[in-house]
């Protein structure tokens, strides 16, 4: 008998030790596990802090960057076309420049995704210099633009004097369809 009690008794104790650990003492310990790792995660981060905020600084700076850079581009598209204003604008570039414009052709309108576009075929001569310095002016000037070709040609032996034909795209704000007249229906 006193074996049996000692049996139903070990039984008892491996029982309740078995249901201490795993309702307790396990739960714990994988508690315990988990807020180590966290912890130690934390510590990674604290010492990567004044690298984080360092990049943190640097993005901001870019992004603001960015921005700028966005609202130039965006100021330079017009909602609406003004084609005297942008001859007046090359021409005293191309005088600035030492440039003489020989010849202004604008071309057909097109509309490319949010934008429309107007091709313009301009020939100035004057020294490569000059020609070089007026490509430099355009690129940065008022308008957007893509410069599509450029024709050069030496007008004599030394290069001193070139001819320069650029074709050029003009970019402006295309006008939503929704805002375009439709025209005049014909009801009867």
């Amino acid at each position: 008998m006193r074996l049996t009690w000692t049996i139903v008794g070990l039984l008892t104790i491996i029982t309740m030790g078995t249901a201490w650990w795993r309702w307790l003492g396990g739960p714990a310990m994988d508690m315990h596990s988990e807020v180590c790792r966290k912890l130690v995660a934390v510590q990674v981060l604290q010492e990567a802090e004044s690298n984080i905020l360092s990049r943190h600084e640097k993005l901001q700076v870019e992004y603001a960057s960015c921005k700028a850079e966005i609202e130039l581009l965006k100021s330079r598209t017009m909602a609406h076309e003004n084609e005297g204003q942008f001859l007046k604008w090359i021409d005293e570039q191309a005088n600035f420049h030492s440039l003489t414009i020989r010849d202004y052709r604008p071309g057909q309108r097109q509309v490319q995704g949010d934008y429309e576009t107007r091709s313009v075929q301009l020939t100035t001569s004057g020294s490569y210099e000059s020609i070089c310095n007026f490509l430099s002016q355009v690129r940065s000037g008022p308008r957007m633009l893509r410069v599509t070709s450029i024709e050069l040609m030496p007008r004599d032996q030394a290069g001193e004097n070139c001819s320069c034909t650029l074709y050029l795209l003009l970019f402006s704000q295309a006008v939503p369809t929704h805002a375009k007249p439709t025209g005049v229906s014909n009801a009867t």
